[in-house]
């Protein structure tokens, strides 16, 4: 999953970087509001965190450019301002959450995993006529059956069913290092699937009970 981190203090942007990639995210910073605008139109990153006090102009101003461009992605504002007018004002300009500086960086991971859950893919859909639900919780439901699964590999399993039908290469993925097992003659193979969970069998678990965890103390501005 890429993200592109608008942020000016250099110190807390490498902090952030590397606490980041640690979770297996790759992280693009850029430091003023042009570069998170020209970075944005791009239109290859799956979310973007975004301080509001940036040099040239204010982080508002890129959420609405972003957004009046049909860049869809979710977007974090990350800032020290800490007024509900703040905060009412960045959501209705476009944003899909906010942090208030100080923070804790374990709170930053979740709030991503979060926006990456809701960003996957439809609710609903149907794979060879049968229906399928992605919870909210991270379980799949079809046909009566369910399968849970860890945060990367719901988001991985939302991008493969947004584009089936499609060759997807593994750079596009949510989840860069999984490893998926191709069924034998699966092109060939109409019959219809008793679960969808059948389409996620090749998928390991992935630091399903990792128990290190990144989290300085208080990170701020």
């Amino acid at each position: 999953m890429k993200i592109v981190l608008v942020e000016d203090n250099l110190q807390l942007a490498t902090t952030i970087a590397d606490g980041l990639s640690e979770e297996d995210y790759t992280v693009d910073v850029v430091g003023t509001a042009a570069g998170g605008i020209d970075r944005g139109l791009r239109r290859d990153m799956d979310l973007m965190v975004l301080d509001l006090g940036l040099p040239d102009r204010d982080g508002l101003e890129v959420l609405r450019e972003l957004r009046s461009a049909r860049i869809n992605v979710p977007i974090l504002v990350l800032t020290a301002r800490d007024a509900v007018e703040a905060r009412v004002a960045a959501l209705h300009a476009g944003a899909d959450d906010y942090l208030i500086k100080p923070f804790a960086f374990a709170e930053l991971v979740a709030r991503i995993a979060a926006l990456a859950r809701r960003a996957a893919g439809p609710r609903w859909a149907a794979v060879t006529d049968v229906p399928l639900t992605m919870r909210d919780d991270l379980v799949i439901e079809s046909g009566g059956r369910t399968i849970a699964l860890s945060p990367r590999e719901y988001a991985l399993f939302g991008c493969l069913l947004r584009r089936r039908g499609e060759v997807v290469a593994r750079a596009e993925t949510p989840a860069r290092r999984v490893r998926l097992r191709v069924r034998s003659g699966h092109q060939r193979d109409r019959r219809p699937l008793e679960s969808p969970a059948q389409e996620v069998a090749g998928l390991p678990g992935l630091d399903r009970d990792r128990a290190r965890r990144r989290d300085p103390a208080r990170v701020s501005e």
